[in-house]
């Protein structure tokens, strides 16, 4: 990423995305200080940060400044928080913290900082091998059961949002992290609603 030396509070603008990146060493939200940018992408950028209260290493997304100013854009972010927040299994990306900064009025998800590399890009590489297929089939169906059960509905399950995580495992296993509930319908909320419009 190329970045310009100006810089104002946290941001500092960048010449690749035309919207200000997180300065690094800067700390967002009182406690995670930023450490560099992982990833950036239409609707955001992702940062690892360390959480100063815990000493952790995290991953910090944020809407672009631009689509926070949108609010059903606004609404479908904070709204996958939400959901996330309620799903707890090891097979779905976990979500530490969610919120709205003060200082930039962003909406913000800190998650758990993932190692290794998705799908997509394992099936670039050339055919998946079926011992492969093997590990990752059941791991995705304990963690889409675990959000049915919930009842979330994702909606976009596809290999780019299903995350090989190696946390420091040396026998080259994985695993499997669902990613990206932007999208994902909680069926708990449309019955409760349904239910008071009936009444």
């Amino acid at each position: 990423i190329e970045q310009h030396s100006a810089s104002t509070g946290l941001f500092q603008e960048s010449t690749y995305t035309e919207e200000p990146m997180l300065l690094t060493g800067s700390i967002f939200a009182n406690r995670y200080r930023v450490q560099s940018l992982l990833s950036d992408g239409g609707m955001g950028a992702v940062y690892v940060v360390l959480d100063e209260r815990t000493n952790k290493k995290l991953a910090l997304k944020i809407m672009h400044a631009q689509l926070a100013r949108d609010l059903e854009l606004r609404k479908r972010f904070e709204g996958e928080a939400k959901v996330v927040a309620k799903l707890e299994n090891d097979h779905i990306l976990d979500v530490r913290d969610f919120g709205v900064d003060d200082e930039s009025d962003n909406p913000y998800l800190v998650m758990e900082l993932l190692q290794g590399e998705d799908l997509d890009a394992l099936l670039e590489r050339g055919p998946l091998p079926l011992a492969v297929g093997a590990e990752i089939l059941p791991q995705l169906f304990f963690g889409m059961a675990a959000a049915h059960a919930v009842p979330v509905v994702h909606r976009d399950l596809k290999p780019g949002n299903i995350f090989l995580h190696r946390p420091h495992l040396e026998d080259g296993k994985f695993i499997v992290k669902v990613l990206d509930f932007g999208i994902a319908k909680d069926l708990s909320v449309s019955a409760s609603t349904t239910q008071a419009a009936m009444g």
